[in-house]
């Protein structure tokens, strides 16, 4: 059992997760959660509706007009506070397990998917599985581990889709114009011509200090996105900007335990100097 499960189970256990528990009582009403996953197998689906049932308890659907809604008036417009439940990487058992699930309860699921990947080889899939430091669980027979376009377009008829880079890139502050057209612009830009759709929202690989970079912030920005999501824990409140929307990462394999602990107030002060590190990195 990790460090985190214990603290996570101790607060649980002694009431104290609700205290920490950065609900209303810490942010008002007026505010939304962004989570985000990766994965979803199906002997965690159990679990994931769990999660899920403890969302809709304490939180609403958001899709992509609410939020817009919420930053031009910078009011949130329904009962409880917004919750964006998002998936990187674009992996099939996600449209296969999680995508039933966010349906069943009303909720609207947020995608994020390195364009450049959809259309690739079984080898580099399977390749792309092996750097996911175990995090997959599947196996399908015919080597296709991410979803592809046409799967994709039918999900963008009732969810929110987003662009991950090209080839999955953390970004780097050695990077080239070159390499950030590529991974940002370009990755867009062929994103729009599959699906027929606008994209209008980009989404920060990894989350490590040094993947968060200036030159990259002003590619996002001239590409035309109008939001863009990094992982540094906080919630989205009124007068935040569109481009460094914060999220909080949690699995399916997680107990509700360390959900809870994942979205405490703890949680976010814990991240406070790396948050404010990274905005000024990325605020063009």
């Amino acid at each position: 059992m990790s460090k985190k499960e214990q603290i996570a189970r101790l607060l649980d256990k002694t009431g104290l997760s609700g205290v920490f528990f950065a609900g209303r009582r810490f942010y008002g009403n007026n505010h939304i959660r962004v989570v985000n996953y990766h994965s979803t197998p199906p002997q965690e689906m159990n679990n994931f509706e769990e999660q899920l049932k403890f969302y809709q308890h304490n939180y609403s659907s958001v899709s992509y007009k609410d939020l817009v809604q919420f930053f031009e008036t910078g009011k949130w417009h329904k009962e409880k506070p917004g919750i964006i439940i998002s998936f990187d990487d674009g992996w099939r058992d996600n449209i296969d397990n999680a995508v039933p699930l966010l349906e069943k309860y009303n909720f609207k699921g947020w995608f994020f998917i390195p364009s450049g990947l959809v259309d690739s080889s079984s080898s580099v899939q399977m390749e792309f599985v092996g750097k996911t430091e175990g995090r997959y669980m599947v196996t399908y027979g015919d080597g296709r581990y991410l979803m592809d376009w046409e799967e994709l377009r039918v999900l963008y008829d009732n969810h929110v889709l987003g662009c991950h880079t090209w080839t999955h890139h953390r970004m780097d502050i050695k990077d080239t114009q070159e390499l950030l057209n590529i991974e940002i612009t370009e990755a867009k830009q062929y994103m729009e011509r599959m699906l027929h759709k606008p994209i209008n929202i980009f989404c920060w690989v990894g989350g490590e200090l040094h993947t968060y970079t200036e030159a990259a912030a002003k590619k996002i920005k001239e590409a035309g996105y109008l939001y863009s999501f990094m992982t540094n824990t906080y919630p989205l409140t009124p007068g935040q900007q569109p481009l460094q929307i914060q999220r909080t990462n949690v699995e399916t394999r997680n107990s509700l335990a360390v959900v809870k602990f994942q979205l405490s107030i703890f949680m976010d002060m814990f991240y406070r100097k790396k948050r404010r590190k990274v905005l000024q990195i990325t605020t063009v």
